[in-house]
């Protein structure tokens, strides 16, 4: 089954964006190949009593039933290009659809809570009663797992969202987690040096990395298998680094898109693997600004306790 999914992903992409597609849209194949075989098959008609003609029928028909089948397989090879062109037109066309739908749902779970919020501030910090990252995140997240069911059509219980922090590099932990029920790898073995993991490629190259294939990516050192991924099958996986420096201390975190059992589209289809990857990273810059606010807030909560601290050892100091 996987052998056959492969072939027709091949066959599919060669269609759409590969040599079958330029070869049928060719005009040698479009035009001067009709305009041959209706000459041809007028010369032998109108001029059969020719010698070169009459002598040599049978080399002339089958010279005829071969351009004749040239064009078959033409018309045939065209009308499947076709199909696959408008079949990937529609899924482009759905994909954008749902994408600017998610968006907007991300949006509006945003302004909904704000507008929630604001009876309830009075004497207290509005920072602090509008700015919750935490519910955010898992909105957010919640929403990405359904756009992936919705268009990449990601079973059930088959697609995570994970973020994994750390301050100034050290002690890695899971700060989100999507599926609560998974069994994971623990952050700080995923960051080992003797571990080909796509996070600690993301987080030491500072950029992001996706793979329409977590196998292929084992395969070059890049993905660390786990027990999820025998289990399910193959999948895709995207990571994006987020650093956020404040007040001498760097907090990383290393946002992961993951699929089991589907991937998002061919490992040899490198355009919809580019558009598979901008899609991730437009969700992802979703999170990062979250992250953002989530550290202001925690390093406003710091601060807080600091002065608080700081005015208790004055009053000790006074008495």
């Amino acid at each position: 089954m996987k052998i056959l999914r492969s072939i027709y992903h091949r066959v599919k992409n060669s269609f759409t964006n590969g040599w079958l597609n330029k070869t049928t849209k060719h005009w040698g194949i479009k035009i001067a190949l009709p305009v041959v075989m209706l000459l041809y098959f007028g010369l032998l008609d109108f001029f059969s009593e020719l010698e070169w003609i009459a002598n040599y029928k049978k080399l002339h028909l089958k010279a005829f039933l071969v351009i004749l089948f040239i064009e078959l397989v033409a018309r045939i090879l065209d009308y499947c290009r076709e199909q696959f062109e408008d079949g990937a037109i529609d899924k482009r066309r759905t994909v954008l659809t749902e994408l600017l739908a998610a968006v907007s749902v991300i949006v509006q779970t945003k302004v909904t809570r704000f507008r929630e919020a604001l009876p309830k501030i009075e004497d207290k910090s509005p920072f602090d009663v509008i700015t919750q990252p935490s519910e955010q995140i898992n909105a957010i997240a919640m929403k990405i797992e359904d756009f992936f069911k919705k268009v990449a059509e990601v079973p059930d219980d088959c697609f995570d969202v994970t973020i994994m922090r750390t301050t100034n590099g050290n002690n890695w932990s899971y700060l989100f987690c999507l599926q609560k029920n998974y069994s994971r790898i623990e952050p700080k073995n995923l960051m080992k040096a003797s571990v080909s993991s796509t996070a600690k490629l993301a987080f030491k190259s500072g950029n992001e990395h996706f793979f329409a294939s977590k196998q292929e990516a084992a395969k070059c050192n890049s993905y660390h298998l786990g027990d999820r991924d025998n289990q399910k099958g193959d999948g895709s996986v995207y990571c994006k680094p987020v650093k956020i420096p404040m007040n001498g201390i760097t907090e990383s975190f290393v946002v992961t898109f993951t699929s089991y059992g589907t991937t998002l589209c061919d490992p040899r289809d490198t355009f919809s693997a580019e558009v598979w990857c901008m899609i991730c990273r437009e969700f992802a810059r979703r999170i990062e600004l979250e992250l953002v606010l989530l550290c202001m807030k925690e390093s406003k909560q710091r601060e807080s306790v600091s002065r608080r601290d700081s005015s208790q050892d004055h009053r000790k100091r006074g008495k």
